[in-house]
């Protein structure tokens, strides 16, 4: 990257231009940390001096002087107001880099007003999270929809509710029907209830890789039995391990999954697979191992599946992040899960992911069509995305009939933007 003064253009800015007798210079003696002294002259400008020429057949001076305090330490230097920063002068005089500063420093302090603003109104439901209990049963979808009503009714925002993330409960289907219908005639939803119900999309990935584990299930278990034979004696552990350090491998734990849990076992599967020699090598030391050790041909569809799982597992935690928002990325992840059940799909030679991708198919198709819209909407609001992410993900996901998909997205984009249009604008001519 290059300096500051890259960034200077003289066409754009006025020269800094001092006249001598309306500068003050100020000499004073500080003691610095390592205690020699070190001499700082600080340079005031009268007021009423402009501090930058007029530009040639302009008629101003630059507003960046109202953000910055002029000094020399030891060259000529300047300070903002605002954070105490000292930036250097540019060589040619302009204050390109200057203005460039203060406006992001400005960006940020209305970043911060606002965020001060909307966590007013959100103390309560903040307060609610904090004090949140699990109602008695029975937990069916009739009843799950009363607690609701009655929580967003005692919190005065029944009429704020815009969408409900729920897991694919068959009880949570039934509470999210009647919720939609209580809450579009309570304020009328946005594009009529189609952004209402939100699947939760670690919930939905996990489904799908269970799919895939349920078709591996027989080289999970060798693996899984594998581990746990060595986990059930010291001696044993102790041996492998020996075994592990004259093959050079390196001290990677091995790990024993929790078999409700996929992303153990993906770990689990991952750690077996670069210690097989070892595996192997062990079967010398103990020959009751030889049942429980691989073959070559199983720790190959182990190595597939670590492939395949790596991929559900980094979109897993990119969108599980909870310091900053994460629906605006959603979109290029499904995209790459989509080419990745699709490649899959088509692998003749590997019978078994061909298998259990047909079956990852159908859920994906039945769940991420129920909310796709949320998550385009989130990808067109990134200012880095806008509308040309959902033409370039479309076109890979849906090859035959992205057209009209596109269409009805950007359809229904339009038609949310009129909906907040009216009900603010409204609002605002109230006020």
């Amino acid at each position: 990257m290059g300096s500051e003064s890259d960034f200077d253009d003289d066409s754009e800015m006025g020269m800094a231009k001092l006249e001598m007798d309306s500068v003050e210079v100020n000499e004073e003696i500080l003691e610095t940390t390592d205690g020699d002294p070190k001499r700082v002259t600080s340079v005031e400008v009268n007021e009423g001096i402009p501090e930058t020429s007029v530009k040639a057949g302009g008629t101003g001076s630059s507003m960046v002087w109202n953000h910055m305090d002029p000094i020399v330490l030891p060259g000529e230097k300047r300070k903002c107001r605002h954070c105490k920063k000292v930036l250097s002068n540019s060589s040619g005089g302009t204050t390109t880099h200057l203005s460039r500063y203060v406006v992001r420093k400005e960006c940020f302090a209305v970043f911060d007003m606002e965020r001060e603003i909307i966590k007013s109104p959100l103390s309560k439901e903040l307060e609610f999270i904090e004090n949140s209990v699990i109602f008695p049963p029975p937990h069916n979808g009739v009843c799950l929809a009363k607690e609701v009503h009655r929580v967003t009714k005692f919190y005065g925002i029944s009429d704020k509710v815009a969408s409900v993330t729920v897991d694919n409960a068959s009880a949570n289907d039934v509470c999210i029907d009647i919720l939609r219908k209580d809450y579009n005639s309570i304020s009328n939803l946005v594009l009529n209830g189609k952004l209402f119900h939100v699947r939760c999309c670690a919930r939905i990935i996990n489904l799908l890789v269970r799919d895939e584990l349920k078709e591996n299930e027989h080289v999970c278990e060798i693996v899984r039995e594998g581990v746990k034979y060595l986990f059930g004696s010291e001696n044993r552990l102790s041996s492998f391990n020996e075994d592990r350090l004259n093959l050079q491998f390196p001290a990677n734990k091995l790990l024993l999954d929790n078999n409700t849990r996929w992303n153990s076992t993906f770990v689990m599967f991952n750690t077996a697979y670069k210690y097989r020699q070892c595996f192997t090598k062990y079967v010398e030391d103990d020959e009751s191992f030889v049942r429980l050790c691989s073959t070559s041909l199983q720790w190959e569809q182990v190595h597939e599946v670590c492939e395949f799982l790596e991929v559900f597992l980094n979109v897993t935690n990119l969108i599980s992040g909870s310091n900053c928002p994460t629906i605006n990325l959603f979109l290029l992840e499904l995209r790459r899960i989509n080419l990745l059940i699709n490649i899959q799909l088509d692998n003749k030679d590997v019978k078994h992911m061909q298998n259990m991708t047909a079956r990852m198919t159908l859920k994906y198709d039945k769940y991420w069509e129920e909310c796709d819209l949320l998550f385009v909407f989130g990808s067109i609001l990134d200012l880095r995305y806008k509308k040309g992410m959902i033409r370039f993900a479309y076109s890979s996901m849906y090859p035959i009939d992205h057209e009209s998909r596109i269409g009805t997205v950007f359809n229904s984009f339009n038609v949310l933007y009129e909906q907040y249009a009216k009900i603010y604008g409204d609002e605002k001519r109230k006020g």
